[in-house]
């Protein structure tokens, strides 16, 4: 009998097979007596005590929102390469329960001619694989999500989201199609598999080799196995591109980079900023809302946009990626992510440290 599964129609994903690295995911935020957009990166907040409580409750929990996929081979990046990750992709992404997956093959390329901004999926064709890849990929090393693609290119992950499953089964039915899945990988390839986001080691429900690698691969090569997410909301179409509320967010994912453990900060100031970059050269926030417009209008969907804001830009969620350690490194970093949400929601822009779940943003 087949698995049963919530969001049944959510299942629907783009194939985007492209080269490259994926330039998107999620840093947001918003309060009312709004900072500035640049200056000096602010000062760690002070932590708050962690309670026995909380830790226990780390180290019981179970239900994590999905797998991470986590991939290590020389030849990621040649053509034979983003072939085997594209059928890898594929394969996830058709499992039933599976609602989405994130991987480096979703790929926002910016492609500059005279001046002009374009959203470009490259497909392994044109030759742009090997040296020519790596080339095109270190014009925007400062871009790449570390979450999905390491610096090297040696080390990947798909990040498959599970929709909320009525078959307390289910999780282990998948995990075995995707170890099915790995096992036609190329040569001399090495997969592993582990539920994601990692809280904590000790809340593992699988404690195999496979998946203790899986969880040394992410905290050393790519962004962490643990995720917190942020959610950032506002009144009227188009808010969250405002100039004071970009400012807003770019300052929160600041605060949240500067705190202990945590590895990479991500959001849709980070893809405003990269566009701006390629259009002009000058990385700064766009100082209009219609200015904000445009450049995601030139980025279309390439960006991954339908995972970092809402289409009418009054909900986006910052992610917050670091290195898995125990429940009370998690707790303490959870404590001060809600501190830092809470003075910097205002009358304009609320902060809201959410756990990662299986309802999507």
């Amino acid at each position: 009998m087949a698995a049963t599964c919530g969001d049944p129609t959510a299942r629907g994903f783009r194939a985007l097979l492209a080269l490259g690295a994926l330039l998107a995911a999620g840093c947001r935020s918003a309060p009312a007596p709004l900072p500035a957009a640049e200056g000096p990166a602010p000062a760690q907040i002070t932590a708050i005590p962690v309670t026995p409580a909380c830790a226990r409750a780390v180290s019981r929990q179970v239900d994590n929102s999905g797998f991470a996929v986590v991939i290590s081979a020389d030849e990621l990046l040649s053509a034979g390469g983003m072939q085997a990750l594209g059928d890898l992709f594929r394969r996830v992404r058709g499992i039933p329960c599976v609602r989405s997956v994130r991987d480096a093959g979703q790929l926002l390329v910016l492609a500059i001619d005279e001046m002009d901004l374009a959203a470009e999926p490259l497909v392994p064709a044109g030759g742009l694989a090997g040296a020519g890849l790596r080339e095109r990929l270190g014009a925007f090393q400062e871009q790449i999500d570390p979450a999905l693609l390491s610096a090297d290119g040696r080390t990947t992950a798909l990040l498959a989201e599970l929709g909320r499953s009525a078959d307390p089964k289910s999780d282990q039915r998948i995990r075995e199609s995707i170890l099915s899945a790995l096992s036609d990988l190329p040569a001399g390839w090495q997969g592993y598999v582990v539920e994601y986001p990692v809280a904590a080691g000790e809340s593992l429900r699988w404690q195999d080799r496979r998946a203790r690698q899986a969880l040394a691969l992410l905290n050393r090569e790519l962004a962490g196995g643990g995720l917190l997410e942020v959610g950032v909301a506002c009144e009227g179409d188009d808010c969250l591109l405002e100039p004071r509320h970009l400012a807003a967010i770019d300052r929160f994912c600041r605060i949240a980079a500067a705190q202990r453990r945590v590895r990479a900060v991500r959001s849709l100031v980070d893809t405003i900023r990269a566009a701006r970059k390629a259009r002009s050269g000058d990385p700064a926030l766009p100082g209009t809302q219609e200015e904000a417009l445009g450049l995601l209008a030139a980025l279309a969907d390439s960006g991954g946009m339908r995972h970092l804001a809402d289409e009418r830009f009054q909900r986006a969620v910052v992610r917050v990626h670091f290195e898995t350690g125990n429940a009370a490194d998690y707790c303490t970093l959870g404590r001060n992510l809600k501190k830092a949400a809470r003075e910097a929601s205002g009358e304009s822009l609320v902060f809201t440290v959410i756990k990662p779940g299986r309802s999507g943003m």
